[in-house]
């Protein structure tokens, strides 16, 4: 009785995993197997984009001193890189990255729907951008910041980078 039910299980994970690799490529077949799926348990793998992106999205902060001096912008940085090799398989900056692109995307679509800027500085991607920029490291921790987000193009497109939003000041002290 046990090994019948090992062999059903067995059969039906087997089945969930064909049908699984059916659903990845576009055909009639997956447009009736999607549609029959009412759980929604066939995942979607997705390589590569359906759209690639054409640009990057760069977010440069920079301080006020309570002098008033203002400090260069610079670049938030990014999580150090390990080998390639090591990459494929341990990869923890790359949720960081993704996790700051997310919200800088989110952010994004607020400014293109012309929002008010005091409603977009209480948004979660505002309020989100401010707190990762708050928490780099500074010269003077009595000091306000501010953010810009910059698009710039693909090597392909030759564009002088393009600012897209700028923050207000902040105290981070």
């Amino acid at each position: 009785m046990n090994s019948l039910a090992e062999l059903v299980l067995a059969l039906l994970f087997f089945a969930w995993l064909v049908v699984t690799c059916l659903c990845q490529v576009q055909s009639r077949l997956q447009d009736r197997l999607r549609r029959s799926d009412l759980f929604g348990l066939i995942p979607r793998w997705h390589f590569f984009a359906p759209r690639p992106a054409m640009q990057d999205f760069v977010l440069v902060f920079r301080d006020r001193t309570p002098s008033g001096a203002l400090s260069p912008w610079r670049e938030t940085p990014h999580p150090p890189v390990s080998h390639p090799l090591v990459r494929a398989v341990w990869n923890p900056g790359r949720r960081h990255i993704k996790a700051v692109t997310d919200t800088t995307i989110e952010l994004m679509k607020l400014v293109a729907e012309e929002r008010s800027k005091r409603e977009i500085e209480l948004s979660v991607p505002y309020l989100a951008l401010l707190n990762h920029v708050s928490e780099l490291p500074r010269l003077d921790e009595d000091c306000l910041t501010q953010f810009v987000l910059v698009a710039s193009q693909s090597s392909a497109v030759k564009k002088s980078p393009t600012v897209i939003f700028v923050s207000s000041l902040h105290a981070i002290g």
